[in-house]
């Protein structure tokens, strides 16, 4: 598949980051994170350790992480001034 931009109407900042979703979960690590606005995406262990983090685009992305034992993560999206944390399960 590949990564697509999703432009809002009006102004970013009546986009919420409340809208972002993360499927399917669980999942085998193979998961969409679909983001309404550009943010910085951190992945973290259940026990709080940081495992990475990137940059991401307003829009559809796909990421991996069956190199991961099975688990639950967070994954935590960060723009401006909010942030919302989700939880991904891995089988």
């Amino acid at each position: 598949t590949k990564d697509f931009e999703v432009k809002g109407v009006g102004n970013e900042s009546s986009v919420s980051m409340a809208d972002a979703a993360l499927y399917p979960n669980p999942s085998d690590g193979h998961f969409y994170i679909s983001v309404p606005k550009a943010c910085r995406m951190q992945l973290y262990s259940i026990s709080g350790r940081l495992l990475g983090q990137e940059v991401l685009d307003a829009g559809l992305k796909e990421f991996d992480l069956q190199s991961l034992p099975a688990g639950t993560y967070y994954v935590r999206l960060i723009a401006a001034n909010e942030a919302v944390v989700l939880k991904a399960v891995v089988r």
